[in-house]
């Protein structure tokens, strides 16, 4: 906005000349709106301060050429330049006190020291301007917000279930586990025979069993806990918080609430679970580990809770599930 606004000076100056009695103070101002413009440009990632300072900055410097260049003729349309850059990158309310200032500055200078003929219709047109201009930004401000917050919804959501997916997941877990330093664990399950499901049933029945699964697993689930489908028919449950025999408890209920309610498109749906607590490995490795039980819970005969413990002490199937996981 500042560079915008000293080429346009720059332009201002190339049509009147340098004969013209305004030349000094608009090429002052145009030196000084370049100059915030580059501290702005090489400052910006930690520069909020600045740029706060650069807005107010930019208003005086408008203010003084009101009161000192004659004619007055189209300076406070520079006022639009600070008054975006408030709009677009601050808050409402930041944007609102600017708007108060440059006002009350256009006041002092249009008022106190400008000759102009008739001070009072040139001060609310500039004054409307000025409330269009941060109204408009503001506005464009807080749709982009909202389209960029619904963007990373989109994202971070699985359409058909309404849980997160895999990478909103993995996102939402780092930001959960950085912030506890509780024990954790993870519980994975994948719904039985889910490729018989839509055999028999078709791929439409195959859709409402995985939406009643997850709406059977939020239900059963405590609040602080976190939802997702990482898979086809493959959902993870984060339970910050929860050591390993809570963890074993939260599967057996989730696979009991499943075995007890019947879905209206396909009947009863089971699942097999696995689950393993964090340890030096992360999120990742417990991850791994409890794959490694799921899988051990299918070979056991499905609808079945094995845990990364358990696998540990079972020294044929530890080794059949490293063998599947390293293919």
């Amino acid at each position: 906005m500042f560079l915008g606004g000293s080429a346009v000076i720059g332009l201002t100056l190339l049509v009147r000349g340098p004969g013209w009695a305004g030349t000094s103070i608009l090429l002052a101002i145009a030196v000084a709106c370049l100059t915030c413009g580059v501290l702005l440009l090489l400052l910006r990632p930690n520069g909020t301060v600045l740029m706060a300072g650069a807005n107010w900055l930019g208003i005086v410097i408008i203010s003084f050429a009101i009161a000192t260049v004659r004619p007055v003729m189209l300076i406070p349309c520079f006022y639009v330049w600070p008054l975006l850059v408030s709009g677009t990158h601050f808050s409402h309310r930041h944007a609102g006190r600017d708007l108060v200032f440059a006002s009350v500055a256009f006041a002092v200078a249009i008022y106190g020291f400008a000759d102009a003929v008739e001070p009072a219709p040139t001060y609310v047109m500039g004054t409307g301007l000025m409330g269009v201009v941060v109204l408009v930004s503001c506005v464009g401000r807080a749709r982009t917000v909202a389209l960029q917050r619904e963007l990373r919804t989109l994202a971070s959501t699985d359409s058909l279930t309404g849980t997160l997916n895999r990478r909103g997941f993995l996102d939402r877990a780092a930001t959960m586990l950085r912030d506890s330093s509780a024990t954790s664990s993870v519980v994975v399950l994948d719904i039985d025979r889910f490729k018989v499901i839509n055999d028999e049933f078709g791929h439409p029945a195959g859709d409402e069993a995985l939406q009643h699964v997850a709406s059977l697993l939020a239900s059963h689930m405590r609040r602080d806990h976190l939802l997702a489908r990482i898979g086809g028919e493959e959902f993870a449950v984060l339970a910050p918080g929860c050591g390993a025999s809570g963890a074993r408890a939260l599967a057996e209920r989730l696979r009991a609430a499943l075995e007890s309610e019947r879905c209206p498109a396909v009947g009863v749906v089971t699942a097999s679970f696995g689950v393993a607590s964090l340890d030096a490995e992360g999120l990742a490795g417990a991850l791994r580990r409890a794959d490694r039980a799921l899988f051990c819970a299918k070979r056991r005969g499905r609808n079945q809770v094995v845990t990364a413990s358990d696998l540990e002490a079972t020294d044929e199937e530890a080794a059949d599930a490293a063998r599947l996981f390293a293919a």
